[in-house]
């Protein structure tokens, strides 16, 4: 079977010039700031990497810098006075945090107002999610991945949609996006009995597990050639070698599948797409 790459490349260069458009159309700078705590270096990484997005559509970024072992206080203090700052319009607490601090995330992230919440993180988003209210901000993977799908014209509506993965940032908010757009969705966990059973079904597979090269051929049923399927990997992880793959073994998957996205230059990019538009989302609704 030939597969098609969905790769981000072209259309994330699309969606920057759109959004290059609207930032000058909105009279005013839209501004993120994002916190960084620690020295992690993939970390680092992303935060460069959106604030390099940031500048390239007209944005303004700004990454605040904490050692790892900054009080409780000093960050909460930080959060609160760009929460405060009108000339904010997005607040971005960069996780995971170092390990004496991540007890306290939930703490941290619900000092961000949702207005402000480019994540999509906060109680308060979730719950505008949930309630499919259309001015929340949604977490940024599934907003980046709903617009890949859409970019490629893989239909939503009326799909089954299995998720290998629970967790807050991308399964859950996920399966909300997704219920909102007509699909059907199966949540699927570490605890879930007979995986193979629950993808018989699938139309569309989505891989959050953060586990390397996790899903394999074997997963796979017998699928009719009538009925294509979408396999989207969100996971990305480095290699003794230096290489990077992502919680699908490519090699063997890649060839029973229509549609697959490729690690990296797939979920990544848009995930940080989906950033922008939260903040140019955001900026808009505080302006109005």
């Amino acid at each position: 079977m030939t597969y098609r790459l969905l790769k981000a490349k072209e259309m994330v260069s699309q969606w920057q010039r759109i959004l290059k458009e609207e930032v000058t159309s909105l009279r005013v700078i839209p501004k993120l700031v994002i916190f960084l705590v620690g020295d992690d270096v993939p970390s680092q990484i992303y935060t460069q990497n959106k604030q390099r997005f940031a500048h390239n559509i007209g944005a303004l970024c700004q990454i605040v810098k904490f050692p790892h072992d900054v009080r409780e206080e000093d960050l909460s203090k930080s959060l609160l006075q760009a929460a405060k700052d009108k000339e904010v319009h997005g607040i971005l607490l960069q996780l995971p945090l170092p390990q004496a601090l991540r007890h306290r995330t939930s703490h941290f992230i619900e000092l961000i107002p949702a207005a402000k919440d480019v994540d999509g993180l906060t109680i308060n988003s979730m719950g505008q999610l949930a309630k499919e209210q259309h001015d929340g901000l949604s977490p940024c993977t599934p907003r980046g991945i709903i617009t890949l799908l859409k970019g490629y014209n893989i239909p939503l509506q009326g799909q089954n949609v299995t998720i290998i993965g629970k967790g807050p940032l991308v399964g859950k908010p996920l399966a909300l996006e997704l219920l909102k757009l007509g699909a059907t969705v199966t949540i699927c966990h570490r605890q879930t009995k007979n995986l193979k059973e629950h993808l018989l079904c699938a139309d569309i597979i989505v891989l959050a597990t953060g586990q390397a090269k996790f899903f394999t051929a074997d997963f796979l049923p017998k699928r009719d050639p009538q009925r294509p399927i979408t396999l989207i990997d969100v996971g990305i992880h480095k290699l003794d070698d230096n290489s990077y793959c992502g919680d699908v073994d490519f090699s063997s998957v890649a060839p029973l599948v229509d549609n697959i996205t490729p690690v990296p230059g797939g979920v990544g990019p848009m995930t940080i797409l989906g950033l922008a538009q939260n903040l140019l989302q955001a900026c808009r609704q505080q302006k109005s």
